[in-house]
């Protein structure tokens, strides 16, 4: 979870977020992922 957490603040990604939207969604995405990782471990 960490790890998706520093890529949703680091400025450099695999999709810039100046490019609002789409790159905003990216940092989502990866959030997103660690946390059904996540819950689908703990139960």
């Amino acid at each position: 979870m960490g790890g998706a957490l520093l890529y949703f603040i680091m400025p450099l990604d695999l999709l810039h977020d100046y490019l609002f939207a789409i790159g905003y969604l990216d940092d989502c995405l990866a959030v997103q992922l660690a946390n059904s990782r996540l819950e689908s471990k703990i139960g």
